[in-house]
């Protein structure tokens, strides 16, 4: 089993460790020894649950960033909870190759998504269902052949059905 140096900043909430780096190693996460080990569908079905209820109490509070579309599938609860900052996101972008894409106006297109791209971590998402879909289509041109959890992530908030917190069409 290897295993990975896994460190974090524990939050200042007033606690005794508040400011403290933690150090430990852990097992590195394998999706395929994850889904073999015991109980590892209950332990998916608990956090999956805890996510809906999240979901349903900001909802019924009329408060936090969930919308009704987080109910309904599967995919938009986990895209709830699962999200990249603008930086991971713009980071993305400064690794693609933009010769894959087709656009009119190359310079200016190419200058819109990555400064559009990003904006999606905040909840800005273009209203107009054509450039939400065009946008998916460069993304999935973008993307890297094997694995890529951003492309992913930018592809699934780009094609749910949401309601869009900033009209971005009219930044186009």
């Amino acid at each position: 089993m290897n295993k990975i140096l896994f460190s974090f900043r524990v939050k200042n909430k007033g606690g005794q460790l508040a400011g403290q780096i933690l150090e430990r190693e852990a097992p590195q996460f394998v999706w395929e020894d994850f889904i073999n080990a015991p109980n590892a569908e209950r332990f998916a079905k608990k956090a999956y649950y805890a996510a809906v209820k999240r979901i349903i109490r900001e909802l019924a509070e009329e408060a936090g960033p969930s919308g009704k579309h987080h109910l309904d599938s599967i995919e938009n609860a986990i895209m709830r909870d699962l999200k990249f900052t603008q930086k991971e996101i713009f980071d993305w972008c400064e690794t693609r190759d933009w010769s894959k894409v087709t656009l009119k106006d190359r310079p200016t297109g190419i200058a819109i998504l990555k400064e559009s791209l990003p904006n999606i971590a905040s909840g800005i998402i273009p209203s107009e269902e054509e450039i939400r879909k065009r946008f998916s289509e460069i993304v999935g041109e973008l993307a890297d052949n094997k694995l890529d959890p951003v492309a992913e992530y930018l592809f699934s908030e780009l094609t749910s059905n949401q309601q869009p917190n900033i009209d971005l069409d009219m930044l186009l």
